[in-house]
């Protein structure tokens, strides 16, 4: 304990001197400098959470049509459009029959994901496979016993890539850069509908769709 005269004394002042302007300001440096370095890891984590919730939302829809198909004993076919641009929407359509070619004269709109509004507008289908499954050149038809063939040639997806197997489409999903309309940054996710219909999320690396 320092005494009444202890603390009068020079070597008492210095016991009990706070801080110089400069030792604090030095701490206030390192301080920044630490979350400058941990804000951009904080955030790529916000983003991949972000991504992954928006894939599970797209496989939701097409798990949707599966399990509709197969209790409603009736064809459902699921159409994306809008790849490469902000106005991403999947569709699912039931058929009047258990065939895909019975959608025509079936319920439109059963169910519809708008990524555009609310919270994953800056998501964008960046790419897809086959070839014209993203701008709806064609479906994935659902039908009752949960299989899945392209809407148009009511066939098995074919395989166009060694890397995938056969009956499997594909499509992939990546965010924009922050204050840009249109331009795709980071991590990637794939949703994979194989011929069984059960929709797969597959992560992939940053900024390569093609594999």
């Amino acid at each position: 304990m320092v005494n009444e005269r202890t603390a009068m004394t020079p070597r008492g002042r210095r016991a009990r001197r706070g801080y110089t302007l400069t030792e604090f300001m030095a701490a206030i440096a390192i301080m920044a400098l630490l979350v400058g370095l941990a804000v951009p890891s904080i955030q790529s984590g916000f983003g991949k959470q972000h991504l992954r919730a928006a894939t599970l939302e797209v496989m939701d829809v097409f798990s949707f049509a599966r399990v509709q198909a197969m209790s409603r004993n009736r064809a459902y076919v699921v159409t994306i459009t809008g790849q490469g641009t902000p106005n991403v929407k999947l569709v699912v359509d039931e058929s009047a029959n258990t065939k895909c070619s019975g959608v025509s004269d079936g319920l439109k709109g059963v169910k519809t994901l708008n990524l555009a509004s609310g919270s994953y507008s800056d998501m964008r289908v960046v790419a897809s496979s086959p070839t014209g499954l993203g701008n709806g050149s064609f479906g994935l038809c659902y039908l009752p016993d949960g299989r899945v063939v392209q809407s148009d040639t009511l066939l098995p997806v074919a395989s166009v890539d060694s890397a995938w197997a056969a009956g499997e489409a594909w499509f992939a999903l990546q965010a924009v850069k922050e204050g840009t309309a249109n331009t795709p940054m980071g991590i990637i996710h794939r949703v994979v509908v194989p011929y069984n219909g059960v929709p797969e999320m597959r992560p992939g690396p940053d900024g390569s769709p093609s594999v």
